[in-house]
């Protein structure tokens, strides 16, 4: 999944212990991850929220499987 954090500054997640073990995690630019996690969508949502204690507006999730998989059909 990619998720992006719209804030300044943006945090990195990665310094996060739960969110650093929610997934395996790289940098893909300022504010910009990729992880791969057995949480779903909307899980991984949740837990940003708690964790960096920002709004919905604040972070964009996106299942690339998902995306990727539906761009070949």
């Amino acid at each position: 999944m990619i998720v992006s954090i719209i804030v300044e500054p943006a945090p990195n997640i990665i310094q996060h212990a739960k969110i650093k073990e929610a997934a395996a995690w790289e940098v893909y630019g300022k504010g910009v991850f990729r992880g791969k996690s057995v949480l779903k969508k909307d899980e991984m949502k949740a837990l940003l929220k708690k964790e960096l204690c920002l709004t919905e507006e604040n972070i964009i999730v996106v299942d690339a499987t998902d995306s990727f998989i539906k761009s070949k059909t």
